[in-house]
């Protein structure tokens, strides 16, 4: 999923300084470092919702 959203908005060569995934599941990681960026998303259910 990040691969498409990033190859379609044309951020190819988007650069990070070196960190590390510690204690975290890899949507937590992405999450996190997404929302570093600026980058969030709406998570719609029945009974609740997360942004």
């Amino acid at each position: 999923m990040v691969d498409n959203v990033t190859s379609e908005s044309l951020l190819l060569d988007w650069e990070r300084g070196y960190c590390v995934q510690y204690r975290e599941t890899d949507p937590t990681f992405i999450e996190l470092l997404a929302a570093e960026d600026g980058w969030y998303y709406f998570d719609h259910h029945k009974d609740s919702s997360k942004l």
